[in-house]
């Protein structure tokens, strides 16, 4: 994966790093160009993350071509839907396991509705490499 979280930040900074018309071309532009020109990496995926991110970035001609745009995250104010954010990014062998059942209901009883905190639990996962996730 490859996680540009807080993007709003690169959407309204510096909007005259890469253009000198204010506003044209933020750094979440050339961020996500670039990025784009990588997207035969494989199986890799790139998430943008924040508050406020302009959609209209995305609808500029030559942005981004090969990514796509969901702000569907849900209310995570069900247990299952909550459990399905984190499942999006879990190896099939972590999923379905003990581990993966406890971690769920910790997640549903510490972050309920709390998107961050249970994207914050989801990349500790990642980061420690799903190795003792009851300690999260």
């Amino acid at each position: 994966f490859f996680v540009l979280d807080e993007a709003q930040f690169a959407a309204d900074g510096l909007p005259t790093a890469f253009h000198p018309d204010p506003g044209a071309s933020p750094i979440l532009v050339e961020i996500l160009n670039i990025w784009d020109s990588h997207h035969s990496i494989g199986s890799a995926s790139f998430v943008v993350a924040g508050t406020e991110i302009p959609f209209k970035i995305f609808e500029e001609p030559n942005v981004a071509e090969h990514l796509g745009w969901t702000s569907d995250t849900g209310a995570f104010d069900k247990k299952s839907l909550q459990e399905n954010y984190p499942h999006r990014f879990l190896p099939p062998s972590f999923s379905g396991s003990t581990s993966d059942e406890e971690f769920m209901c910790r997640a549903w009883h510490w972050t309920r509705g709390r998107h961050r905190y249970t994207a914050a639990l989801v990349e500790n996962l990642i980061v420690c490499g799903f190795q003792s996730p009851h300690r999260f």
